[in-house]
């Protein structure tokens, strides 16, 4: 034959990181992915199969092999990885009880808390067939929790094959352990987040539980035997014995040629695929640098770089923001006042000093060094590394080391601002909130749009574009809290907000899409703001979407704009009488 099996898998575990990185994953995941398939790669080209049943090589090769992904299978093993974690959780709450030091224990205590109630709600969820299980407050805790949904059907497919396969097969053991690291990994990650604890604080006696190193088995060993018990006993047995077999397929020879036909084919595919996705790939990054080409020479032909340079910032931070800004999509004409703008308040910001002690100070000439160097992403890292250090002292009192971290916090976001990086500023945000202890949705929904209103007051009074960025995100971050079906008119007051922020910054470009985005979140938060219900509220954001429309139809070469704005300043005095 042209190809050997060999060959064949190898491209199938390239494929694989190939196609992840396509589909969006961050570079670490597409590598984890490769892996996982390169680890399945080895376990077969071990040996060759010596006996390949044609019914099992059909669906092999048709794509079935493994847990077939059946929403009714995914269930069952989501509510197996539950079951598991309550046991741990149950071992761990016993331990605790016998933890002498009271610190310790009341910080357990509250994790404990947070973990219960997370158990309780995606439980009874998975129970009645939702897998989304608790409410999803931000896209982290989405992709973290497909993550966990995405790893059991693989842990629970490679613990079948190891459970047959003990001790003469060290390639499947060494990928049962990749695969294991992977499961357990997202699943202490979707922890995290719903009891809003740091991976560093995780409780040491829940750590201890949950890997098994103090009881002979943990979570892993808890839910393969759980998922099998589950699986083994309803309609999908089937589908699950076909993995089974499938999983204990030791080695592969004499495959038929048709089989072996079939493979070639699928090969050229997969290599055509990667020329393909390796193609636009490269014209892609040929289009992203002719673009951000002639931004720089619009900045470089607006004196834009000597006047950073004058405040001691370098080229390589020009072209950051300027690479930034064109990730944004900033058009031409916005450009120059976008960095005027930008260095203005970089100069503000820059050389600052304060009475907060050396350390803090070192942080921030530091934090000063990274930015005007051109590393904008890593100059808040100044502040976070400091707040690394300070969260290992131990001397300090709790207050005043609660006070050190949020001013960190608080300055790190500075410079997040800076770099136009509004999620960064969010996920900070959050952990000033989980240092004040907010874990109630509606009082955090409340503080992130008090938050949000402050950075977009700075931004309007003061003409801080970078200030209203991160302002509009930290808004839809408080969506995700205040949520439509909870809190209806706190939904809509902050889809109100959000609309007035966007709609400022519209009005400083020239372009529309900022102004279509503020449309779209007044007539949003009409829906909630009735006037039956508020009526002087609704008249307001009636107004303020006039506002919105009567922008956008200056800028259009038509009137539907403009008679839609009418309509909605005359809705607006029917109540403002």
């Amino acid at each position: 034959m042209p190809r050997t099996i060999l060959r064949c898998l190898w491209l199938a575990a390239t494929a694989a990181g190939t196609a992840a990185v396509g589909a969006g994953y961050s570079g670490p995941d597409a590598v984890a992915i490769g892996m996982m398939a390169g680890g399945m790669a080895g376990n077969l080209s071990t040996e060759v199969f010596k006996i390949l049943d044609h019914s099992v090589a059909g669906r092999f090769f048709d794509g079935h092999s493994g847990i077939d992904e059946n929403h009714h299978v995914s269930i069952a093993l989501r509510l197996a990885h539950l079951n598991a974690l309550r046991t741990v959780f149950d071992r761990f709450d016993h331990l605790m009880k016998n933890e002498l030091d009271e610190e310790l224990r009341h910080s357990a205590e509250r994790f404990s808390h947070g973990l219960d109630n997370f158990l309780t709600v995606d439980t009874k969820a998975a129970e009645r067939g939702d897998l989304t299980g608790g409410p999803i407050r931000t896209s982290d805790e989405n992709l973290i929790r497909q993550a966990v949904l995405r790893d059991l059907p693989k842990a629970f497919d490679q613990g079948l094959a190891t459970r047959r396969a003990a001790g003469d097969h060290p390639a499947i053991l060494k990928s049962l352990k990749q695969i294991r690291e992977a499961a357990e990994a997202a699943v202490v990650a979707e922890i995290c987040l719903r009891t809003s604890v740091l991976p560093e604080n995780v409780p040491r006696l829940f750590q201890s539980a949950f890997d098994g190193s103090r009881f002979s088995d943990g979570w892993f060993d808890l839910f393969i035997r759980d998922a099998a018990f589950r699986l083994k006993d309803n309609a999908d047995f089937e589908r699950i014995w076909n993995a089974e077999q499938i999983a204990l397929i030791k080695a592969i020879t004499d495959a038929h040629t048709a089989v072996l036909t079939e493979i070639n084919a699928r090969t050229d595919r997969i290599e055509q695929d990667q020329r393909t996705h390796i193609a636009r790939t490269d014209q892609g990054q040929t289009e992203q640098k002719e673009m951000l080409q002639e931004l720089l020479t619009i900045a470089r032909g607006g004196g834009l770089f000597q006047r950073a340079a004058e405040q001691g910032i370098s080229e390589a931070a020009v072209r950051a923001i300027v690479e930034r800004l064109g990730g944004e999509k900033i058009g031409h004409d916005d450009l120059l006042p976008w960095l005027d703008n930008w260095i203005e308040a970089a100069r503000q910001q820059l050389g600052r000093h304060g009475n907060e002690g050396a350390a803090f100070e070192a942080a921030r000439r530091e934090a000063d060094r990274r930015f005007k160097a051109g590393h904008l992403r890593e100059a808040s890292s100044a502040f976070m590394d400091e707040l690394a250090r300070e969260e290992r002292l131990e001397t300090y009192r709790q207050t005043e080391r609660k006070h050190v971290r949020i001013k960190l916090l608080e300055e790190a976001i500075s410079f997040d601002e800076l770099a136009l990086d509004g999620d960064a500023a969010v996920v900070k945000l959050r952990m000033i909130a989980a240092i004040e202890g907010m874990a109630d949705p509606d009082a955090l929904g409340a503080w992130l749009h008090h938050q949000a209103a402050s950075f977009c007051e700075r931004g309007d009074q003061k003409g801080i574009n970078a200030a209203l960025i991160v302002g509009v995100t930290v808004y839809r971050a408080a969506l995700n809290e205040y949520t439509r079906d909870r809190v209806p008119l706190n939904w809509a007051m902050t889809q109100n907000n959000l609309g007035t922020a966007l709609s400022t910054l519209g009005a400083r470009e020239s372009g529309t899409s900022r102004l279509e985005e503020a449309v779209a979140a007044y007539r949003a938060a009409l829906e909630e703001r009735t006037r039956d219900r508020v009526p002087l509220d609704w008249a307001t954001t009636q107004n303020n979407l006039g506002n919105a429309l009567g922008l956008l139809g200056e800028r259009e070469s038509g009137t539907a704009r403009l008679e839609e704005a009418v309509a909605a300043y005359r809705a607006a005095l029917e109540e403002r009488t």
